[in-house]
């Protein structure tokens, strides 16, 4: 009768707290950084820097700061996901949507500009940090793009110069930057007028 239903409910609460229990140590020891929102990742070593022949920088190394939440820390997801789709529209909604559901880390942009950043700080999201990583930037924009090539995040150099320098065809000291024989002003010029003859 009676003490058997106290019993059965007894049990179900039980077996609710440890599947509970489970969850949230799974949640907390395996979740695992976000492998979709972020576009580049920390470089394991330093690489060297890159300038023409006059000492102009073509290829630079920077502490880049990011952001990033952790899901465990969010109750209200789509608040969350219209926060940080009103300062960083570019990001994918539905993947950081399925991310902070999942209660996992979720890391959004390897770079912020520091207004966006005070926007963020501003909104005071739940869980939100802003990590530093050490990336590339490449100074002159798209003049001689096609000569330093770029990275892929975990592979190192794609083309270019940045692939080059994972071949080793540069040789040297790491810690100095290397100087091409490139000149930066007459390949402006130059792309200039190919551009205007085109």
């Amino acid at each position: 009768g009676c003490g058997r239903r106290i019993g059965m409910c007894v049990g179900l609460f039980a077996l609710i707290f440890a599947v509970m229990t489970g969850r949230l140590a799974q949640i907390s020891l395996f979740s695992q950084p976000d492998e979709y929102l972020a576009s580049v990742r920390e470089q394991p070593e330093q690489r060297r820097e890159v300038t023409d022949r006059d000492g102009r920088p073509l290829i630079m190394n920077a502490t880049l700061t990011g952001m990033a939440i952790d899901g465990r820390d969010v109750w209200d997801v789509e608040e969350v996901v219209k926060g940080v789709n009103s300062v960083l529209p570019h990001v994918n909604s539905q993947r950081l949507r399925e991310r902070l559901s999942g209660h996992q880390y979720a890391h959004i942009v390897d770079s912020i500009s520091s207004e966006e950043r005070a926007a963020i700080i501003q909104l005071s999201l739940p869980g939100v940090s802003f990590p530093e990583t050490s990336g590339r930037i490449y100074p002159q924009k798209d003049l001689a793009a096609h000569l330093a090539g770029y990275t892929i995040p975990g592979r190192g150099g794609a083309i270019g110069v940045e692939a080059a320098l994972d071949g080793g065809q540069f040789g040297g000291d790491n810690s100095s930057a290397l100087r091409l024989s490139l000149d930066l002003v007459a390949q402006q010029i130059l792309e200039e007028e190919l551009m205007g003859a085109i």
